[in-house]
């Protein structure tokens, strides 16, 4: 929750457990609102916004393994991106 440019929240959803962020995503902005559009990153601004969500996500077991399962099929599709990117940069330059 403290303004240091956020941590991979990509991390946590490639292992399979929902991901919780604080408002200062500057290192992985693109990413994080990629995940935000696609309900797989909840975002939270306040120490109490923190302890309700990781509340709510411990008591609705359903809700937790749901979330957790779209943040694992998100990192999943977007497997091999770099090595995409790469070859268009490559083709680009021959």
């Amino acid at each position: 929750l403290v303004p240091v440019g956020g941590h991979n929240m990509l991390e946590s959803l490639a292992m399979g457990t929902p991901a919780l962020t604080g408002p200062h995503v500057f290192n992985f902005q693109v990413v994080a609102q990629m995940l935000g559009e696609l309900d797989v990153l909840k975002t939270v601004t306040t120490p109490l916004g923190l302890g309700q969500a990781v509340e709510s996500l411990f008591k609705n077991e359903e809700a937790r393994y749901a979330l957790a399962k779209r943040g694992k099929c998100v990192v999943d599709e977007n497997r091999g991106a770099m090595d995409r990117l790469f070859g268009l940069i490559c083709q680009q330059i021959v």
